[in-house]
């Protein structure tokens, strides 16, 4: 074979290898990014509830018999007028900022996803008591009361504990009516749900934030 063809071969070769590394890789990344985007929020970049769901199995496992493992429900106080007066764009923004600040206030292994609209559930793993638990609201709560560049905003959070509601289902929606009994009595403020509320709190689903 002459030695022309002999390096056009390799020449060959060598762009064939390339391109299909190039296509592998740019396969992976959008492997990467559709496998992102089933598992977290397209706004706030938060895992979404199937990955909530996941450690919440997991934190539940690993508790020891009668080991409380705390959920904060949380929702953004008069969110519905801003994004009907100022429009979705801000509301989005306010959004995005909301949950970046919600963030930084939790530890590692702690888990925080927007359950919809203007609401978001927390799952700590690490603390000691109670008070700990408030302790850990109160600075969400702090953070979210900040001003934002585009207003002011605020928060109500409910608190449940498992094994009081014993899957996530059923321990959100007890923090979520902890959390609805704030909004009754004011907004911007924290509740822990109590086994004696089944008999004295209503359900304040209806209740607009």
């Amino acid at each position: 074979m002459p030695l022309y063809a002999s390096i056009l071969i390799i020449f060959s070769f060598s762009r064939f290898n390339r391109s299909l590394s190039e296509t592998l890789e740019r396969l992976e990344e959008e492997r990467a990014t559709v496998a992102h985007m089933a598992n977290h929020d397209p706004l706030t970049g938060l895992p979404n509830m199937r990955i909530m769901e996941i450690r919440a199995k997991q934190a539940f496992a690993m508790a020891k018999r009668g080991q409380a493992r705390p959920a904060l429900f949380i929702d953004l106080d008069h969110f519905k007028p801003v994004n009907d007066e100022l429009g979705r764009d801000v509301g989005d923004m306010l959004l995005k900022e909301a949950s970046a600040r919600m963030r930084t206030m939790l530890r590692e292994g702690d888990s925080l996803v927007r359950s919809g609209g203007d609401e978001f559930l927390v799952l700590l793993t690490h603390f000691n008591d109670e008070g700990d638990v408030l302790s850990v609201a109160e600075k969400i709560r702090n953070a979210v009361v900040r001003p934002f560049k585009l207003g002011v905003a605020e928060c109500s959070i409910g608190i449940a504990f498992y094994p009081d509601g014993d899957d996530l289902q059923s321990l959100s929606r007890l923090a979520d009516n902890a959390m609805y009994g704030v909004k009754r009595s004011g907004k911007n403020g924290i509740r822990i749900w109590r086994n004696e509320d089944a008999e004295v709190l209503p359900d304040y689903s209806r209740v607009e934030g």
